[in-house]
């Protein structure tokens, strides 16, 4: 069910207008606009969720340093399972190096559930440029993106990608 911006975000959307220019740097796509997203769905579900930014996701297989990183855990001071959502953030191609770049930490997250004993249906991951958001679901170690849409709620389409990760 979708629910209204708070009017903290409207404000600063309002105070904040995202420049054409930030495509061109990722610091500047999260500070300026993922943080605050986040920082929305945190203020709703704040019991229930953890919020990371900066921090290290790795397996046996994978180290890397996610932009963002949800967890279910509200309590932890570091990303611990139940990871659910890797979210990073992109200049601009966000097909050609943020996806699969979201579908690794995605199947880490996978990994690193599973070697605590939870298994979930799926886990979900988000690679954005600020303006254009794409969101995946791996599923069963498949990894899958779901339709990419614009901030402006245009659809670009179904994806011509599938892979097993």
């Amino acid at each position: 069910v979708p629910r209204p911006l708070p009017e903290w975000l409207v404000r600063y959307l309002a105070i904040n207008p995202l420049p054409p220019t930030i495509s061109k740097s990722e610091k500047a796509v999260s500070k300026m606009l993922i943080t605050p997203v986040l920082s929305t769905v945190k203020e709703q579900y704040a019991t229930q969720m953890g919020v990371f930014s900066g921090e290290s996701l790795s397996t046996d297989e994978l180290v890397d340093i996610c932009d963002f990183i949800i967890t279910a855990s509200a309590t932890s001071p570091l990303p611990e399972p139940p990871i659910i959502v890797p979210v990073e953030a992109r200049r601009q191609n966000i097909l050609g190096g943020g996806v699969p770049q979201c579908a690794a930490e995605m199947l880490a997250a996978q990994q690193l559930n599973r070697q605590e004993g939870l298994h979930y249906p799926a886990v979900y991951g988000c690679v954005t440029s600020g303006i254009e958001w794409s969101f995946c679901a791996c599923k069963r170690i498949r990894c899958r993106p779901t339709r990419p849409c614009s901030a402006t709620g245009s659809w670009s389409g179904c994806w011509a990608f599938s892979t097993t990760c």
